[in-house]
């Protein structure tokens, strides 16, 4: 190489790295900021589902009872577990045959997050009864084919 090239090119490599080093580290940041995102929805979107499960086990309770539970187990739920997380808005619709709790939440830089979970309401003892007596039903009728 003629020495006229090695002083024309001396200075490329710098001028690669401060254009491609702030790139780098944009993306980075970006990630890391995405990924904060994405953890407060999950977090949200199981949040509501729990919530509305463990108000769907309360058959036997009326309404304001049932509210009353999933209320008291919000605030147990909820802590400070979620990142950025301004302001955390909680609905509920509670019927006789189903539970849907609604979370809003909004985020320090303006983005809202919604989940929704539902659970139907049943009676957990209700089932497993239903069930075993299904089931031995079930064997008596393959003990009578033995015969």
């Amino acid at each position: 190489m003629s020495d006229f090239y090695k002083k024309k090119m001396r200075g490329y490599l710098t001028v690669e790295a401060a254009m491609l080093i702030p790139t780098i580290i944009l993306l980075i940041a970006l990630l890391i900021y995405l990924s904060f995102f994405l953890y407060n929805r999950c977090i949200l979107s199981q949040d509501a589902y729990l919530l509305a499960f463990r108000g769907s086990i309360r058959k036997q309770e009326d309404e304001s009872a049932v509210r009353g539970y999933i209320e008291q187990l919000g605030k147990e739920q909820f802590g400070n577990k979620y990142i950025g997380m301004r302001q955390l808005e909680k609905s509920l619709e509670i019927s006789d045959k189903k539970v849907v709790v609604k979370l809003k939440g909004k985020t320090a830089n303006g983005w809202v997050l919604t989940a929704v979970g539902q659970a139907d309401r049943n009676d957990p003892v209700k089932y497993i009864r239903r069930i075993r007596l299904i089931k031995k039903a079930g064997e008596g009728l393959r003990g009578m084919g033995e015969d």
